[in-house]
């Protein structure tokens, strides 16, 4: 196979891949409790984690079972979960709407593997696309798409923060992703679960 094919393969497998993962990249960096280093780290550790996990299965030569990447959506669940009660444990302690509440200091690594699980729950179709496509290449043609991958990733990641912090969207965003965030986390989940 040939270089530019690869290259193609490539971009047509991470774009594909990565397509419903747009929207939770977009309203994490609408979030004004995630900073952009906090979703391009966990951005870069969830798809590398899915990359790892593709390699060694299709090392393996195993097939990764439904079920388990199905059970990954439970990791989605917990986190909406978890940010509903914080939003009303602060709307019930001071009165105000959760949207004008302080929101408590986090850490910036857990915000950070708040966005590397998303990315890794919602990896079911990366896993499903990557496996075979790995496991069908050399090592050297594998290397050229982990590059293809690689590349990718940075402008995809950037591409979202551009659209969510400087485009004609960006102020409607802003205000909008803290409250429809849980949401859009649970309801991933549950699409996982379901399968």
């Amino acid at each position: 196979m040939d270089w530019l094919t690869l290259i193609v393969l490539g971009l047509t497998a991470f774009v594909a891949t990565n397509l419903d993962d747009s929207l939770v990249l977009l309203l994490f960096f609408g979030d004004r409790r995630f900073r952009a280093r906090h979703v391009f780290i966990g951005q870069a550790l969830g798809v590398g984690l899915l990359v790892l996990i593709s390699l060694a299965a299709a090392l393996l030569a195993l097939a990764v079972p439904a079920g388990w990447v199905r059970l990954l959506g439970l990791l989605p669940v917990a986190l909406g979960l978890r940010q509903l009660i914080a939003r009303r444990r602060g709307a019930d302690s001071d009165g105000e709407s959760s949207a004008r509440a302080p929101v408590r200091a986090e850490s910036g690594w857990r915000r950070a593997a708040a966005v590397a699980g998303v990315t890794l729950a919602n990896g079911g179709d990366n896993i499903g696309v990557y496996v075979p496509l790995f496991a069908t290449r050399s090592p050297l043609e594998t290397a050229l798409i982990l590059g293809v991958f690689a590349v990718m990733l940075v402008v995809w990641t950037f591409g979202g923060y551009a659209l969510a912090r400087h485009s004609a969207v960006a102020a409607r965003l802003q205000r909008v992703s803290g409250g429809l965030m849980p949401w859009v986390t649970i309801g991933l989940g549950v699409v996982l679960l379901i399968g």
